[in-house]
Order: structure tokens, then sequence, then C-alpha cells
């Protein structure tokens, strides 16, 4: 899975420099068998040129990309962001359960709100 996760971060960037299509990224993500739709995917080239992923805006599978963040981390930051409404920062990660100061520190370069 892993090897699949970095074949479509290569794909992601080829995408973001428009040396690949739409078109032939979303075919290449198919031919791949991934279960999620290319459009998911599509995010990826977006985040692969943006560099940040706002956290106010991403779901858990988004969320999950991150380094460090599995699916139940991911999981506790989109609750946590349903009950207490959006980030002001990204300082306030470390409200969640299991993100602490050094976890917000490896994602710092990498989020946004």
């Amino acid at each position: 899975m892993k090897i699949q996760h970095l074949m479509l971060l290569m794909i992601a960037i080829i995408a973001a420099t428009g040396y690949y299509s739409q078109q032939a990224f979303a075919g290449t993500v198919n031919s791949l068998n991934m279960h999620n739709s290319a459009n998911q995917y599509a995010n990826t080239a977006f985040l692969a040129e943006s560099a940040t992923l706002n956290i106010n805006t991403a779901n858990a599978e988004e969320l999950g990309m991150l380094p460090g963040i599995g699916a139940k981390k991911a999981q506790a930051i989109v609750a946590y962001r349903e009950l207490n409404g959006e980030f002001n920062s990204i300082d306030e990660l470390v409200n969640v359960k299991g993100i602490g100061p050094k976890m917000l520190a490896k994602l710092t370069d990498k989020i946004s709100v």
C-alpha cells in the first residue's frame, strides 16, 4: 500500500508541474486499482503544489496522509473541528487527543488554516 501512495505522490508532483494531463492522471489512478475516486487523488496534486493542507477543510482521509497522523488521529481532528468549530491557528491542534507539541512541530510546515 505504501508503494502505491509513493507512486501517487510522484504522479501528483508531475501533474502539478503540468506535464501530466488530468485525464491521464485519473486513468493512472484507476489503473492502480485504488478504491478511492480519482478526484480525491487530484487533491493530492494540489497538496504537492501548495505544500500545505488546510486543517479546517481537509477530510479524515486527507489528514491521515500527514506524517504521524493515522486514521484514528485524523478522525479525532475532524471530530474536534465538528464539535468546536474551525481552528483559528494550527497551534490549536494540541487540543486534539493524541497530538502534542512534538507532533505539532513535525506538522507545522505541512498544515495551514
